[in-house]
């Protein structure tokens, strides 16, 4: 998801990590409602990766309800770097900061609030 995105107000992660993060976004995860009729166990498969990451360059990534879990993760992209809000929709800030330690973020604490003070800063 291209957009008018103020760096500051996000956190940055390293394009290599994508895929990882693509993964531990969906372990975090859980089924909600109806997504337990369509939930697996187990890990992301590779297939349903790739699918995810299609042009990820241009678009970034979106992950509503993958396999019944309720993700609801978004990867924003803006002159080829990515970034993830400081917050993560329905999931708790140590989910959050589990995703950023696993994907090499050094210091998330403190990228979370780097980027929401940068947020309330600005309005």
């Amino acid at each position: 998801m291209s957009m008018n995105l103020i760096p500051e107000h996000y956190i940055e992660i390293p394009a290599d990590k994508l895929r990882l993060a693509i993964s531990t976004a969906y372990n975090l995860s859980v089924p909600v409602g109806m997504g337990f009729l369509h939930a697996r166990t187990g890990g992301l498969d590779e297939e349903t990766i790739d699918r995810i990451m299609e042009n990820v360059e241009t678009r970034g990534v979106y992950m509503d309800y993958v396999h019944g879990r309720q993700c609801k993760f978004s990867v924003y992209v803006k002159d080829g770097k990515f970034y993830v809000q400081p917050d993560w929709y329905d999931h708790n800030r140590y989910q959050l900061i589990d995703l950023l330690t696993t994907i090499g973020i050094e210091k998330p604490e403190e990228a979370i609030e780097a980027a929401q003070s940068a947020r309330h800063r600005e309005g």
